[in-house]
């Protein structure tokens, strides 16, 4: 038997095709029949829960990119440009089930491309577990696919390029490349970075083959050469092997760059890993380590003076029924503002009161209102929640 371990039903999301190599405790199935891909899945999902190991040995093919799926929201593309990653972190078991790196040729990635453009797809969001390693096993590299990518994009930027997540290494040997294609205007000023962790120890017994100054150059660079440029990154905390001293480091980095998006995690122990073995770190200390970093992040506030009191064009991804969420394309200046409206013809610039001969609720005394009575234990007035502007609260 492979081992005791648990794979979190990992398992069966790579769906294995014909040409597949799996691995089921020391059973070795390889080029299944449809039949047999059945009976594979169904001895996946047995062993999986059963906390067994089940590893993608070999992958001969990948999934088509045109299969069938459900969208949350029919604008946005979610493109995998590869799969598997070429990393071994201690704490990680994506590569038990991803196996190794397997990456889309570019032609494939166009097509697809081409075929959600026609469609109507509005944003194309590429997906990977390392978006920076793409295509290092079959001859071709990141800033190839980025380039082809673009010049597929209408000019006017009504369909964006959005790139994933890349991990320090391997994106640092294409900075200028990748610079350059932030620059455009159809691809978003923004990169997903994950750090981690602020300390070189840590980073180590993480397995993670980067230190600090390798990701702050990374961020420097960006941040340098990308006007606008916002980005994204990931903390650990209660790492095994962390001290306080390694906790304060990770702080202080947080605190020098406030980025405005810090995805932050408690160390979980995987079984089967490295660090899963290794002596934790008590769990009231992880608790208030990850509260304390949720502080200081809590605490900046990155958009003042940026976006805050600004006009801008926008992208609207979600429509709730309190909030609207979106992307900023671009940040307008007053000319910009003052082009605009003078390009609105007259007829398009009245009251947002319908009907000009009634007197307009806008200048009446406001009125509480009638689809409640408090708003977060507070009475407002004006109806926000029946679309207009929430006033002051009395």
């Amino acid at each position: 038997m492979a081992g005791n371990l648990s794979s979190f039903g990992y398992a069966i999301s790579d769906n294995p095709e014909e040409g597949d190599l799996w691995l089921i405790n020391t059973c070795t199935v390889k080029n299944p029949s449809q039949s047999a891909i059945n009976t594979l899945i169904t001895k996946v999902v047995e062993e999986t829960l059963k906390r067994h190991e089940v590893r993608l040995l070999n992958r001969k093919t990948l999934p088509a990119l045109d299969l069938p799926k459900v969208k949350k929201n029919k604008f946005v593309e979610i493109l995998p440009i590869n799969v598997g990653c070429l990393g071994a972190c201690t704490y990680c078991k994506t590569k038990h089930a991803r196996g190794h790196l397997g990456s889309y040729i570019v032609d494939s990635l166009l097509k697809r491309v081409k075929t959600v453009k026609a469609d109507g797809v509005k944003e194309i969001w590429l997906s990977s577990e390392d978006t920076g390693a793409y295509g290092r096993e079959i001859g071709v590299n990141l800033p190839i696919l980025l380039n082809a990518i673009v010049a597929e994009l209408p000019p006017d930027g009504s369909t964006m390029l959005r790139i994933g997540m890349t991990n320090p290494p391997f994106v640092l040997e294409h900075m200028k490349e990748v610079t350059t294609v932030l620059h455009h205007p159809c691809v978003y000023s923004f990169l997903h970075v994950p750090v981690q962790y602020g300390s070189d120890g840590v980073l180590t017994a993480m397995n993670r083959k980067y230190t600090v100054s390798e990701f702050r150059t990374v961020v420097y660079t960006l941040t340098e050469l990308v006007p606008g440029m916002q980005i994204a990154t990931d903390i650990i905390c209660g790492f095994p092997v962390e001290t306080d001293e390694d906790f304060a480091q990770t702080v202080n980095l947080i605190k020098e760059y406030k980025f405005p998006q810090v995805h932050i995690s408690q160390f979980y122990p995987r079984r089967g890993t490295p660090a899963a073995r290794t002596k934790k770190v008590p769990s009231t200390t992880v608790k208030n380590r990850s509260r304390e970093i949720t502080s200081v992040f809590e605490a900046f506030m990155p958009y003042n003076g940026i976006i805050l009191g600004s006009s801008a064009m926008v992208n609207i991804t979600f429509v709730g029924r309190w909030s609207v969420f979106g992307e900023v394309i671009e940040v307008l200046t007053q000319i910009d503002v003052q082009k605009a409206l003078n390009n609105v013809p007259n007829q398009e610039k009245l009251s947002p009161c319908s009907n000009q001969y009634e007197s307009c609720a806008c200048s009446k005394e406001p009125e509480p209102c009638s689809c409640g009575p408090d708003i977060y234990g507070e009475k407002y007035w004006g109806a926000a929640c029946c679309g207009l502007t929430l006033l002051e609260p009395q």
